[in-house]
């Protein structure tokens, strides 16, 4: 079997060429990225077994998902990889991109060993640890996977603050499969349960409008509190699958004098509130589900309750909530329809639903969703607009993608959102537009040049809207087969009561790769951003899998350099250093900073 992280080399270069390619989101961080991809790439999808639909709904561009439904709808038998790059005409770069989402099952194979440790070190105030990230992984040869993460955060007293394991059982027999530990449930839209930690809007109008694969799946990220931890059970019988799972987990809270809970989610735990807060309440979870599919359409329904250990102001003083979901997808010509509907048993319900066209090398969809004023479940994981809680949220998704001329690829959505409520007399509820217009044009000698347009426009109380434009770029040539020369720049304009700011941020950097495993990456960042609403987020090639989307705001420059040794295909060593000397626009002397960044993976 050739398992998902089947090479070393697979698994390094889930890094800023992964970016580059198709991960269009913004105003994200590095862990909220690798905790997202993190659920893609611990649950990969078998190649013989997956449907055209659910690579539809990875979040791959156009370009890497074209061959493969190609592939898929003609049913082209595939051997291996080599076989898959010779009829795919895939770059091996790309080839390897796609090997994080995808397995083969058609020889049987060793057991795969994957251990990652990253260690970052800051000298802002003083050195000290300021991130460390160890995890191991087991893929099993009959299909089986076992996994272990333990993390420290800047600050934390422990050396492993957070830890968690997991565990998959392949199919045992008559389609049941289990799974124990910490798992994510992936059902409907993330209504009330979603294995995807990061729902955005994207320009991928597909995998935003539909959803993922019904399914549990382990979980080895980094997201502390937004998992299910106990066991799970799935039984396929002809077209129905039953689905049962119980958890009992701690999560972060904060607990008043007068006894009620109040979630906490960042998983940081430094200061002394932090600390007492941590698994301060036991939440108890059992659910039963059932779906039928008949081929690429689906029916299902599911129902849960959640016991806490102590009342929650989010359910309205109780200490338990329970509800249940429909789901549907179906298909009509080139039309395909998905949504869900949930309940709680507070009243308070929400709906998504949508549809997408297929026509050509055209992809269009449309989706409305509706939150209630007070919906809210502690694992829910759909798009939105306001992702504070309560929910109180309506809006409406439209997105277009098509290929131009055969090498430009342009997509593009507009969303109107609005809250149902503001809670405050005599203010409306804030509403808005957001647009994105992306412009993707690539050659045959891999450069390539991607230019997006994006402009928010929320009203609020007379006086106060905020209309924010943003213009994005990225290029990419290669002077040869190993060497690139690469920019990314951003320009943030934002017009707030009358007040007008601008903020920019462009990245400058370079790459050098040797047979013999060594690559070279070493670049510039520089930025202006005057104001919090010109802040720029600006991706910045270092350290593999760490997806470096910093956070740019007063004025100044960054220098980075990133070496990488890969040692018999099973060791891999990463080294990083970063300088930055950055100021606030209201000071005048400038703060330096230096980080060192390690990592080692090795395959076994």
């Amino acid at each position: 079997m050739l398992m998902l992280m089947d090479s070393l080399v697979a698994e390094n270069l889930l890094s800023e060429a992964l970016l580059d390619q198709f991960l269009d989101f913004e105003n994200v961080t590095a862990d909220e990225i690798e905790s997202y991809l993190e659920q893609f790439t611990t649950n990969p999808l078998i190649w013989e077994n997956c449907s055209v639909a659910e690579i539809e709904v990875l979040p791959l561009s156009e370009r890497l998902k074209e061959p493969l439904l190609n592939l898929k709808t003609r049913k082209i038998s595939i051997r291996d990889w080599a076989d898959f790059a010779q009829k795919t005409g895939l770059e091996r770069e790309e080839v390897e991109i796609v090997k994080l989402f995808f397995r083969f099952d058609q020889k049987p194979g060793p057991n795969r060993i994957s251990l990652l440790n990253f260690t970052s070190m800051a000298s802002d105030p003083e050195l000290d640890v300021n991130k460390n990230l160890a995890r191991g992984k087991i893929y099993y040869k009959d299909g089986g996977m076992f996994g272990i993460v333990a993390e420290k955060d800047a600050g934390e007293r422990n050396l492993w603050d957070y830890r968690n394991v997991s565990l998959q059982i392949p199919v045992v027999s008559y389609g049941v499969e289990l799974g124990a530990a910490a798992f994510r449930f992936n059902w409907g839209h993330g209504l009330l349960f979603s294995r995807n930690g990061m729902p955005r809007k994207s320009l991928n109008v597909v995998s935003t409008i539909l959803s993922r694969a019904q399914q549990f799946g382990a979980y080895l990220g980094s997201d502390e509190n937004r998992y299910l931890s106990g066991v799970n059970f799935t039984c396929r019988k002809g077209g129905f699958t039953f689905y049962s799972m119980a958890s009992n987990h701690c999560l972060d809270a904060a607990i008043s004098d007068s006894g009620y809970g109040s979630f906490r989610t960042s998983g940081i735990h430094v200061s002394e509130g932090e600390l007492s807060g941590k698994g301060a309440i036991t939440e108890k979870t059992l659910g039963v589900g059932l779906l039928y599919a008949s081929g690429d359409n689906q029916w299902g329904a599911l129902a849960f309750r959640s016991q806490y250990s102590h009342s929650l102001k989010y359910y309205f003083g109780n200490n338990y909530v329970q509800g249940y979901s429909v789901y549907q997808k179906f298909s009509f010509g080139d039309w395909v329809f998905s949504g869900e509907g949930a309940f709680l048993n507070s009243g308070e319900f929400a709906v998504i639903q949508g549809c997408i066209l297929r026509q050509g090398g055209i992809k269009a969809g449309l989706q409305a969703r509706y939150f209630s004023d007070q919906f809210f479940t502690s694992n829910s994981g759909a798009v939105k607009e306001f992702p504070a809680t309560p929910s109180n949220e309506k809006g409406l998704y439209a997105g277009l993608s098509t290929k131009l001329l055969s090498f430009y690829q342009v997509s593009a959505y507009v969303d109107f959102f609005a809250k149902n409520r503001s809670f405050e007399a005599g203010v409306n509820p804030p509403k808005g537009t957001e647009a994105l217009l992306s412009v993707h044009r690539r050659w045959k000698k891999r450069h390539f040049i991607d230019i997006r347009l994006k402009r928010v426009l929320t009203y609020q109380s007379a006086g106060e809207d905020i209309l924010k434009d943003q213009i994005s770029f990225s290029w990419r040539y290669y002077f040869m087969k190993y060497f690139w020369f690469s920019s990314r720049g951003v320009v943030v304009r934002s017009n707030s009561v009358g007040i007008k700011n601008i903020g920019s941020g462009i990245c400058l950097y370079s790459a050098y790769e040797q047979s013999k495993g060594l690559q070279i990456t070493a670049g510039t960042t520089h930025f202006y951003c005057p104001s919090n609403d010109t802040r720029v987020y600006l991706f910045e090639p270092g350290t593999p899998l760490r997806f470096n989307m910093v956070s740019l705001y007063g004025t100044g420059y960054r220098w980075f350099m990133t070496v990488r040794q890969e040692f018999r295909e099973r060791i891999d060593l990463v080294a990083t250093v970063k300088t930055q000397s950055k100021r606030r626009i209201t000071e005048n002397r400038f703060h330096n900073s230096f980080i060192v960044e390690f990592q080692m993976l090795v395959d076994l």
